[in-house]
């Protein structure tokens, strides 16, 4: 029968079992090498990263003019975005007669080369929708033909080099969306230029109240177009034109709308099964992130768990594997990826053993304290301590009765500084 101490340690009865002393022939090495307890490291699987971008226009090449065959000049860090966007090419100029070459990886780390046309900007024109005329009550303006097709869609602007103030503009026409729009009452200029607040894709008729001798146009102002890539980039490696414009575009992101992947430093193999943390100083709590990879056994292992608050949260489930940590919706805020401290396994059972002797050696300068604690799957006991000086050896159960442990048993050891101390375990293991 085995018992426990006081204090909690795992003790086992020595003395005579039967005929002859309780020492016990040491039997075969079941394990050996140097006890490496695993550290914590809260960025050893994702370094802290973003989980969404904020808009920034020209975050990835500033404006510039497109010159063909010359790549872009891109800002620094375009060869890592972290999390993955979709990218953004705006301009005032109408580039649609250039197509540039994105090349880059995408969100999966795959090569991608895409070919985007560029956007048709509406360069300022005061007088593309309605040349100098005077308002007449009533009498709808004679609109130019571009009236009736506003890509992109833009503001209206009313320009008159007198005082149009007394005369209003009823607008009708179509919004941003197609849907339609009307302006019942548009004040007109006094001697200046003003603009709608609302956007138009479509103008079908401009009608004054009142008559006036003096004259307006109707135009719009500089109205950028924008073109966004299909694909989400990680990493752009350069952006090409193949033609030239003396038109400028800048190209960067919208803010983010879909929830990515974390990127991870290396997905796959962890080296040895680990529990995975997920860290932040923000509070993720209402976000939940799906961890994909594989258990200790190597089998697939998919686990859910809530975000963090100003903490750390931590896996039930050990991976040996971790290829996807992705939450489940968007959110602001920053996460690192890692794992806390975990004992080193020294042997697991695959069948029923009986463990004769360990041997322990202290191979550094530094003293070592180590910490010796059997599992047996929802139990685990502290077994023995020590503290071994430089070159100090230790041996365990020597003299005494074999310990038997149950199949899927584990015997896990903490250490002060992970390989400084070796270790030789002997005993049977599916005998007798």
């Amino acid at each position: 029968m085995r018992n426990f101490t006081p204090t909690g340690e795992l003790k086992v009865r020595t003395g005579n079992t039967g005929a002859g002393s309780g020492s016990t022939e040491i039997g075969t090495v079941l394990a050996a090498g140097v006890i490496t307890p695993l550290v914590a490291d809260p960025e050893g699987v994702a370094e802290l990263q973003a989980l969404s971008a904020a808009e920034d226009l020209d975050g990835l090449a500033l404006s510039q003019a497109p010159a063909d065959g010359v790549p872009l000049v891109l800002e620094s860090g375009a060869d890592v975005l972290i999390p993955p966007r979709v990218l953004a090419f705006t301009s005032v100029a109408d580039l649609s007669g250039i197509e540039f070459e994105i090349s880059g990886l995408d969100s999966m780390g795959m090569q991608q080369i895409e070919q985007l046309a560029g956007p048709a900007g509406a360069p300022e024109d005061a007088d593309g929708i309605a040349q100098d005329q005077a308002p007449a009550a009533s009498t709808p303006l004679v609109l130019e033909a571009v009236a009736a097709t506003l890509d992109p869609p833009r503001a209206l602007t009313f320009t008159s080099a007198t005082d149009l103030s007394g005369v209003t503009f009823e607008i009708v026409g179509l919004d941003e969306n197609g849907d339609p729009q009307t302006v019942p009452a548009f004040t007109g200029p006094d001697n200046d230029t003003l603009a709608t607040s609302e956007l138009w894709s479509e103008v079908s008729g401009i009608t004054p109240d009142s008559t006036d001798a003096g004259t307006l146009s109707v135009g719009w102002p500089d109205t950028a177009a924008m073109v966004l890539s299909t694909v989400p980039y990680a990493s752009v490696i350069d952006v090409t034109p193949d033609g030239t414009d003396a038109g400028t575009l800048e190209v960067g992101w919208r803010a983010s709308d879909v929830a990515f992947a974390l990127t991870l430093i290396n997905p796959g193999a962890l080296g040895s099964p680990r529990r995975i943390t997920l860290s932040s100083t923000d509070n993720l709590a209402a976000v939940q992130f799906q961890l994909v990879g594989t258990d200790e056994d190597g089998e697939p292992l998919n686990e859910t768990i809530d975000g963090p608050d100003n903490g750390t949260v931590t896996s039930a489930g050990l991976f040996s594997e971790i290829n996807i940590i992705q939450p489940l919706e968007l959110v602001v805020g920053s996460i690192s990826a890692g794992w806390p401290d975990e004992l080193y396994r020294m042997f697991e059972a695959q069948a029923p053993a009986s463990i004769s002797h360990l041997y322990l050696r202290n191979t550094v300068a530094q003293t070592q304290e180590i910490d010796l604690r059997l599992w047996t799957g929802s139990i685990e006991v502290a077994w023995r301590h020590f503290e071994l000086e430089e070159d100090e050896s230790a041996s365990v159960l020597m003299g005494e009765p074999p310990l038997p442990i149950p199949q899927g048993a584990q015997i896990r050891v903490a250490a002060t500084d992970p390989g400084a101390v070796s270790f030789t375990l002997h005993g049977i293991e599916g005998e007798g």
